[in-house]
């Protein structure tokens, strides 16, 4: 079974967990298995800068998780469909450059020009796209090629 990170901004968007639900949706239903860093948490509990959870500050121990669950899974998928205002999404690039350094398969969803035309999402991505649907599809052919 393929194992698949969801990676993407982290704010007080409903949005962060309203394509993080589809995604998981539709791997489960093709034999997958995700995981999520946000499974648990709800919107409410962060700030708008994804920074803060529950009144604390998101502790170093998540980093730390995040790159074990990344060195599990088989895929990572980003799905980056806004810049925060906020504050650039740190997290989403670091976890990118660590799936890289892991040598995982990387799929990129993004509606934002600076993603795309970027060389190193062009150079390390197994696919890097702005639609949904071919996403989607590229993670259902590397479950179901298994």
């Amino acid at each position: 079974m393929k194992i698949i990170y969801l990676t993407g901004p982290i704010t007080g968007n409903q949005t962060d967990w309203t394509w993080r639900a589809e995604a998981t949706e539709k791997i489960e239903f093709f034999g997958g298995e995700v995981i999520d860093p946000l499974d648990g948490v709800d919107p409410g509990d962060l700030d708008k800068e994804g920074l803060w959870v529950r009144g604390d500050m998101v502790p170093t121990e998540t980093a730390e998780g995040d790159s074990c669950s990344i060195e599990e899974a088989d895929i990572v998928f980003a799905n980056i469909e806004y810049r925060p205002t906020c504050r650039d999404s740190i997290g989403t690039w670091w976890e990118l450059g660590e799936a890289n350094r892991q040598d995982k398969v990387i799929i990129i969803r993004s509606t934002l020009d600076f993603v795309m035309f970027h060389p190193f999402p062009r150079a390390f991505a197994h696919t890097l796209t702005r639609h949904w649907d071919e996403a989607i599809e590229a993670i259902k052919v590397l479950i179901e090629g298994e």
